[in-house]
């Protein structure tokens, strides 16, 4: 049926957020999973409140969304919450083989890579699976470093990120002006979150996509 790329997830230590943060953790996942479709497209579930699963058709966006939701759930914390929410993410890319009424119903390689992958993480909270060994060694290598960029991100640091995995990418100045302060204080944000590092790493996935597994 095609190659298809499923990023399957869970909020981190989701036990411990308060009764009084679901409603709004629950209405921020909910946009972030909207936005990361094309509207109108029914691809995206939630699980039990804490889990969720996205359906790509075009499988090389798969690590700007993860980054995306990523990015979304920690520059979104209460500013009271000390501990920044975020998600563990497991990106699988694959062909599908069954097309359900919904996400949670479809089957195929790269819902059953996604899904073993995400049982498999333990301190990691972004990881890539397909069915190529040498893909995976590199993804496994550059994915590594760039889950360990975006674990040490602050608040202010997320929501500048955030902007840049955006198929529209606003200039800093705009960005600025939505924080309230310098287009200075978002250029030094920008360096800091090593945003330039990042953003390499999602243009190499796509071109891996597209040319190594399609």
């Amino acid at each position: 049926m095609g190659l298809i790329g499923v990023v399957t997830g869970d909020i981190v230590n989701s036990t411990n957020i308060s009764v009084s943060d679901r409603d709004r953790l629950l209405s921020v996942l909910n946009t972030l999973l909207a936005n990361s479709v094309p509207l109108g497209e029914r691809n995206t579930a939630i699980f039990r409140g804490d889990s969720f699963q996205i359906k790509l058709s075009q499988p090389g966006q798969a690590a700007r969304v993860a980054l995306s939701i990523r990015s979304g759930l920690m520059h979104n914390t209460p500013a009271e919450v000390s501990v920044l929410w975020d998600a563990r993410i497991s990106v699988g890319v694959g062909e599908e083989a069954y097309v359900g009424d919904d996400v949670g119903k479809s089957d195929g390689e790269a819902f059953r890579l996604s899904g073993r992958r995400l049982d498999d993480m333990k301190e990691a909270r972004l990881s890539f699976l397909s069915s190529s060994d040498f893909v995976n060694e590199e993804l496994a290598i550059e994915g590594a470093f760039v889950d360990d960029i975006v674990s040490h991100w602050s608040r202010n640091q997320a929501f500048v990120a955030y902007q840049f995995f955006q198929s529209e990418v606003p200039t800093q100045q705009s960005i600025a002006r939505k924080m309230r302060v310098t287009a200075q204080r978002i250029n030094q944000l920008y360096h800091t979150a090593k945003i330039p590092l990042v953003l390499p790493f999602l243009v190499r996935f796509e071109n891996i996509v597209t040319t190594l597994l399609a």
